[in-house]
């Protein structure tokens, strides 16, 4: 799709405003990009981002819970007959050749 001059000229302004791509000759992260535009918002905007900010770490944290419950689901339906059975830290060491 052909961009317009006008569109394209107020994008290259954009880039060259914020350094998205060099600083100080060195390819920035996108850490530091995030970090660049957040700078640059104005005040009245922090809310918003925060919520939406928030909202991706819960995600995240939602996912680690379910990937806990699965692993908790599978040794549940674990056929092994010895899954229950434990060993002491020090027969482990052992084992593993690790002196304690």
């Amino acid at each position: 799709m052909c961009q317009t001059p006008v569109r394209l000229e107020k994008f290259q302004d954009f880039a060259y405003n914020i350094n998205i791509n060099m600083k100080e000759g060195v390819c920035m992260s996108e850490r530091e990009q995030a970090k660049q535009i957040i700078d640059q918002l104005p005040e009245y905007k922090m809310g918003n981002l925060l919520l939406f900010l928030k909202g991706m770490q819960f995600d995240d944290d939602i996912e680690d819970d379910l990937y806990c419950q699965k692993l908790y689901e599978d040794y549940l339906n674990d056929p092994d007959p010895e899954k229950d059975e434990g060993i002491t830290i020090e027969e482990l060491a052992a084992r593993e050749g690790i002196e304690l």
